[in-house]
């Protein structure tokens, strides 16, 4: 009953999701290609937009599968959803027996998982993994004979997807390796008469980098949630601090002159990393304003200079855009966009708009 009081409460911080944009994005994709599906990726809680948001915004759209990571994610998938969930992620083979497969289909790419679930004595559908050159998961294509041999043994396994993933979009020659070492798989599985409904390699960046016509498939992850956000908080707390005042842990900011100081409670656990201490911006009425010295576990505090901001007053700490987007402040952090996402807390209050 915990989230129903929760739910009555005002929150200080909210996600806001932007339909139109995540709309959009999808749209750009599965309208440039028709030949292909585009499966929409929801690991780490899609990304850090909220599973149960993207779902309620992308369900009635034409495709196969939503791509998770984990089983718990399938289930809050299911929530909201009569599509099938293709997971991606490790399954320990003595869960196999509690999955729910009239709904579910796995990635494998072992030979015990195999055996595992033709132990299983049922019909399941699989997508085989098959590592081309990104040497992290996947079948070798060495093992590609024993693979064969297995699934004659369990008819039961139905090769529903065969799968790879490609490791450099920007490096053109290791990326048409990567697809020819994946159609060397494709033409053995099919002469030991293994023909699979789908056939996907590339994510977002490489979607259209592919040229093999049974390539049918997408695995679209953050290509689809491009600037579909923006995180938005409330000052609860304003001082004036006189020039050469220090401001947070360790008095890494020293004012340079009088100014309104502001706190937000947004920290580095619910989304604001502490790299952006002292560098990273929030924005005010269309205004940009710095952090002022280390970003704490739970909240900040911001420079607004002249500008009297009152308490209780919304700001906006992560944009769709503009200088303090996931993309900048990735720049700022030198790290990528898809760390400062699913970093995005859960507990976070999500609303589409």
């Amino acid at each position: 009953m915990l989230w129903l009081f929760e739910r009555k409460l005002k929150p200080l911080n909210r996600i806001e999701i932007f339909r139109k944009r995540i709309l959009e994005n999808y749209d750009g994709f599965a309208g440039r290609d028709r030949s292909k599906q585009f499966w929409p990726v929801l690991k780490a809680n899609a990304y850090g937009c909220g599973i149960e948001q993207i779902v309620k915004i992308l369900e009635k759209k034409d495709f196969e599968y939503w791509v998770a990571d984990s089983y718990m994610e399938a289930l809050r998938i299911w929530k909201g959803s009569k599509k099938r969930v293709l997971l991606i992620g490790p399954i320990l083979t003595e869960n196999y027996r509690k999955l729910d497969w009239e709904r579910l289909a796995i990635m494998v790419q072992r030979v015990d998982e195999l055996e595992g679930l033709g132990r299983l004595k049922r019909r399941v559908k699989v997508h085989l993994k098959v590592n081309t050159g990104m040497n992290r998961q996947g079948f070798e294509q060495e093992e590609m004979e024993g693979v064969v041999e297995i699934l004659k043994k369990f008819p039961g396994i139905m090769v529903e997807g065969v799968m790879s993933h490609l490791a450099d979009i920007g490096d053109k020659v290791f990326t048409e390796r990567q697809e020819k070492k994946f159609c060397q798989v494709l033409d053995f599985l099919e002469k030991e008469g293994v023909r699979s409904r789908w056939v996907h390699l590339a994510a977002s960046e490489g979607a259209f980098k592919t040229r093999d016509k049974r390539i049918n498939a997408v695995r679209l992850g953050m290509g689809l949630y491009k600037n579909g956000l923006r995180l938005v908080s409330t000052v609860i707390k304003t001082r004036w601090a006189g020039k050469s005042e220090k401001v947070s842990y360790e008095g890494t900011y020293v004012m340079k002159r009088g100014a309104w100081l502001g706190v937000i409670p947004v920290g580095y656990y619910e989304a604001l990393d502490r790299r952006l201490s002292n560098r990273g911006v929030v924005k005010y009425k269309n205004k940009y304003y710095p952090i002022a010295g280390r970003v704490c576990m739970n909240m900040v505090v911001v420079d607004f200079g002249k500008t009297k901001i009152r308490e209780g007053e919304e700001v906006e700490v992560i944009g769709a855009g503009g200088k303090n987007s996931i993309e900048e402040n990735a720049k700022k952090c030198q790290t990528i966009p898809y760390e400062m996402m699913v970093r995005l807390n859960g507990t976070i209050r999500r609303v589409i708009i």
